[in-house]
């Protein structure tokens, strides 16, 4: 191995650290040996959890994240007058990883009958708009979202030389092909 490669590997290992494990444990030996990775729902479902904290534990309490059928489900309680259970159906429509562009869009839908409730979707989309988190790098529309991990990660710079390419997203996991260029 290129002992450049080795170190700017390393230091993107030390930026996310924190993160690393969920990822590592997404890893699957065959799969890296042919340039595909997955990562795991539970990667993702910490940092829904983390947003969930911002906005205070008591109003969107224990979401839940699944990768399954080409969706992201997102399911959480909202609590204002009285508690209802939301699940959001995420699609990516559109992702580009590479150099100097690190972005994805999505669709969602409500499922459920209540959402017909005008005050559970202001509430919904109050949270894409209000979280600290989210507020860095994820813009929450009528019906879309849109994500830069540019902005996500701040001043730890997302690597120029790693290339993603999104497949699909299925049984807990979103599959993505890598180029390290």
């Amino acid at each position: 191995m290129d002992r450049d490669m080795l170190i700017n590997i390393l230091k993107v290992a030390a930026m996310y650290k924190s993160d690393i494990i969920a990822f590592i444990n997404g890893l699957e030996a065959d799969r890296v040996e042919v340039g595909r990775i997955t990562v795991p729902d539970k990667a993702v479902g910490r940092f829904v959890e983390e947003a969930a904290a911002q906005k205070g534990k008591d109003l969107f309490p224990d979401p839940q994240v699944v990768f399954d059928d080409g969706y992201i489900f997102v399911s959480f309680k909202v609590k204002k007058v009285m508690t209802i259970s939301v699940t959001c159906a995420i699609e990516i429509t559109e992702f580009k990883f590479q150099d100097g562009e690190h972005t994805m869009l999505c669709t969602y839908s409500l499922l459920g009958q209540s959402f017909k409730n005008k005050a559970i979707h202001d509430a919904i989309m109050n949270f894409g708009r209000s979280s600290d988190l989210l507020r860095r790098g994820i813009v929450v529309g009528q019906n879309s979202i849109a994500i830069s991990f540019d902005k996500l990660a701040g001043e730890r710079k997302i690597p120029d030389w790693l290339t993603l390419i999104y497949e699909k997203c299925d049984d807990g996991r979103l599959f993505f092909k890598y180029e390290i260029v």
